[in-house]
């Protein structure tokens, strides 16, 4: 499972990868199928100055951390294709509750102040925290009903 550094200063995905890694992650989510290197390096580089061996190796170090797969090179192409092992939204959900778990287990009664904190600031928040609580409580409820 990948294991990311929180960046709180950072806007979006760069809060868990760098800025390049984020840059190369929402591309290929843009891309919804398999990528090639030069897929990525072409989009890339028609924004910024960079090499196309740094995207290879950028995608290669992605592979390894288990955000992209690697499958052999295409029939009549000699390129690997490259793709996603999680959607945006599922990474985003899986470093939130990493982090969030990793708040609560070393600092549990700030944490929770917090976020009462946060949600009182806002009405929109203390209600969707409400609702979410509220569905939480009835599917244990119909959990625990099924076990009687």
């Amino acid at each position: 499972m990948f294991k990311g550094i929180i960046r709180p200063h950072q806007l979006g995905i760069k809060k868990f990868l760098g800025e390049l890694e984020a840059e190369i992650m929402e591309a290929v989510w843009r891309r919804r199928g398999p990528v090639t290197v030069r897929d990525i390096y072409k989009e890339l580089s028609a924004r910024r100055e960079i090499a196309y061996t740094t995207v290879m190796t950028e995608m290669k170090i992605l592979t390894e951390k288990g955000l992209l797969s690697c499958s052999g090179a295409a029939p009549k192409r000699r390129a690997y294709q490259y793709q996603p092992t999680m959607s945006r939204a599922k990474f985003i959900r899986m470093m939130l509750k990493q982090t969030l778990k990793g708040l609560l287990s070393d600092f549990s009664e700030p944490t929770l102040a917090n976020l009462v904190d946060l949600a009182g600031e806002d009405p929109k928040i203390a209600a969707s925290v409400e609702k979410q609580l509220q569905q939480l409580l009835a599917a244990e409820s119909a959990a625990d009903k099924e076990e009687e």
